[in-house]
């Protein structure tokens, strides 16, 4: 009876096995240096599929897909019901909420078929804000201006209130 069990088991996955592998052909072509980018699926069968464009980092999901019908909404959910003609493409806007290094992963649905993607790494290529270009002595002057003229106004003050 066990070696049934096994040659039932084997069968599985040799049945199982073809059918992940077959999943992650989903080609993605991400185009974007920073927050913002463009993601297009090319070359599909004429359907109407959900597509889901997931983007992540080392916190968890940062991401944003733009849904014409509901809006910008987290990569967690499917944009629905995109039809495309025979050798068509479906391109979506996503954004980041961080400019860290990204992780995106698509995954696509018509009817019973689901494909995904490998996991494409995208290393954000931000400029740099004000802040960081100068170093900290250009913001301690600054504050430690301030600081004396709130002093000596308080001073000031404490002074005339006296008299």
């Amino acid at each position: 009876m066990e070696g049934k069990h096994l040659v039932a088991c084997l069968g599985l996955i040799f049945l199982i096995v073809p059918l992940v592998s077959a999943q992650s052909d989903l080609l993605l072509d991400i185009e974007g240096d920073c927050v913002y980018y463009n993601v297009t699926v090319s070359d599909l069968e004429e359907a109407c599929y959900n597509i889901k464009i997931d983007v992540t980092n080392e916190n968890g999901r940062v991401g944003e897909v733009y849904d014409p019908r509901e809006g910008w909404k987290s990569s967690y959910y499917y944009v629905n019901e995109v039809c495309v003609a025979s050798g068509g493409e479906i391109k979506v806007h996503v954004r980041a909420s961080e400019d860290s290094i990204l992780n995106f992963r698509g995954t696509l649905k018509s009817g019973s078929s689901e494909w995904q993607s490998e996991y494409y790494e995208i290393v954000q290529n931000c400029p740099k804000t004000s802040a960081e270009n100068y170093p900290i002595e250009y913001f301690l002057l600054p504050v430690l201006l301030s600081t004396v003229v709130v002093f000596a106004v308080i001073v000031l003050y404490v002074k005339k209130w006296k008299k």
